[in-house]
């Protein structure tokens, strides 16, 4: 079956209030409790053990990260002139003639 919100609200909530449950992957998911006692407490009667089938570790997370900042750089809007325009520079640009140096003295 699985890792789940359900089943980690059923396997975990006999330990304490459980008021956030995040499952970004399957078969991994992160659980928030009320007091702190109550994650230790889980944390330690669970790490390594089997339920339903499921062999369970359990570790200590640190904060959650914040949402990174998107660089400028990163942030593209167009419109379809301006990408017609690009392109249509694009295919119009030529590289500049290389200079040449004469190689006679002037005198």
């Amino acid at each position: 079956q699985g890792l789940n919100k359900g089943w980690s609200a059923k396997a975990f909530g006999d330990f304490g209030h459980i008021y956030q449950i995040e499952t970004p992957k399957p078969n991994l998911a992160f659980l928030a409790f009320a007091e702190k006692v109550d994650a230790m407490d889980a944390l330690s009667s669970i790490d390594g053990k089997s339920i339903e089938g499921q062999s369970i570790t359990v570790s200590w997370a640190g904060p959650k990260p914040q949402n990174r900042p998107v660089r400028e750089s990163q942030v593209l809007t167009s419109t379809k002139f301006e990408r017609e325009d690009i392109q249509a520079a694009r295919a119009n640009y030529r590289p500049p003639s290389p200079v040449r140096r004469s190689s006679r003295s002037r005198g």
